[in-house]
C-alpha cells in the first residue's frame, strides 16, 4: 500500500514540496503542520471531472499548433512573436509524476511543480510559464476576477523554471475558458469563451515563505489556526459538543 511520505526533523533527505501545500501553508500553518507531520489531510471535495477533461481538451489544442510550428489565434500579441514552445524538457515538466524540480538549500525542499504550458518569444529568446483554467459565468472575464492565488502559482513555477536556468520572462499567462450561460439549449454542446491575460511576476514572497515554513515544521511547538480556517473552526464546534 501506497506510504504517504512524513516531514522528519532534521532529516538530510530533501522532503518534497508542492505549491499546493504551499498554499495551505498561507492558507492555515495548523492544517500545514498536521498535514506533513501526522498525514491529517483536510477533507477532500468531489474531484473536478469536468475541468480536468476541458485542461486535457485544450492542452492537445496547443499541442497540434505546437507540431505545426504555428501561432495559436489566441497568442496574437503586439508586443510578443511567440509560439507554443518545443523545448525538450517539456514533456517532463508538465508531468505531475517528474515536473520541475529544485532543491531549496536553506530548508532542504525539494520543491516540485508542473506547468501546463511554456511559451517561446523568438525576439527576446525568453519563455513564458502558461496556465490553463476554466470557469462558468454568464459575464465575459475580465482581469480583476482572476483569483491572486492562480498569478502566485504562476509565479511558484516562474521561479523553478529560473532555477532549472531557463531563460524564462518575468510576464506570466492565464487562458480563460468560460462556459458562457447564453445558449437556450444545451444540445449536448457547451460554448466556451476564452481569454488570455498576462500579468509580471512577482515570486519574492516565496523565500520568505520556504522559511516560515520550515521553522513551522521543525518546531516543537504546534502551530494556532487560522482564524479564517473553516476546518480548524468546525473541529473546534466538535470538541465543544
Amino acid at each position: 500500500m501506497w506510504k504517504k511520505k512524513l516531514y522528519i526533523k532534521d532529516n538530510l533527505e530533501p522532503f518534497p514540496l508542492n505549491r499546493t501545500k504551499i498554499e495551505l501553508f498561507n492558507d492555515c500553518r495548523k492544517c500545514f503542520y498536521n498535514d506533513l507531520t501526522y498525514g491529517i489531510k483536510r477533507p477532500l471535495g468531489p474531484s473536478l471531472v469536468i475541468n480536468n477533461t476541458i485542461h486535457q481538451i485544450i492542452t492537445r489544442e496547443f499541442d497540434s499548433y505546437r507540431e505545426k510550428k504555428m501561432k495559436h489565434p489566441i497568442m496574437d500579441n503586439d508586443n510578443f512573436d511567440m509560439l507554443p514552445s518545443s523545448h525538450l524538457n517539456l514533456i517532463h515538466w508538465r508531468n505531475p509524476f517528474s515536473g520541475i524540480r529544485y532543491i531549496h538549500k536553506k530548508t532542504n525542499f525539494k520543491l516540485i511543480g508542473s506547468i501546463d504550458d511554456l511559451w517561446f518569444d523568438k525576439e527576446s529568446k525568453k519563455y513564458f510559464v502558461v496556465s490553463y483554467k476554466s470557469t462558468s459565468r454568464k459575464e465575459s472575464l475580465k482581469f480583476e476576477d482572476i483569483n491572486n492565488n492562480y498569478w502566485k502559482q504562476l509565479s511558484f513555477y516562474n521561479y523553478l523554471l529560473k532555477k532549472n536556468s531557463l531563460n524564462v520572462s518575468k510576464i506570466g499567462f492565464i487562458i480563460f475558458s468560460n462556459a458562457t450561460k447564453k445558449a437556450i439549449n444545451f444540445n449536448k454542446v457547451l460554448n466556451f469563451e476564452m481569454s488570455l491575460f498576462s500579468k509580471e511576476l512577482d515570486s519574492n514572497w516565496l523565500e520568505d515563505t520556504l522559511e516560515n515554513a520550515f521553522n513551522v515544521l521543525q518546531s516543537m511547538n504546534h502551530p494556532p489556526p487560522s482564524r479564517k480556517c473553516k476546518y480548524c473552526q468546525y473541529v473546534n464546534f466538535v470538541n465543544m459538543l
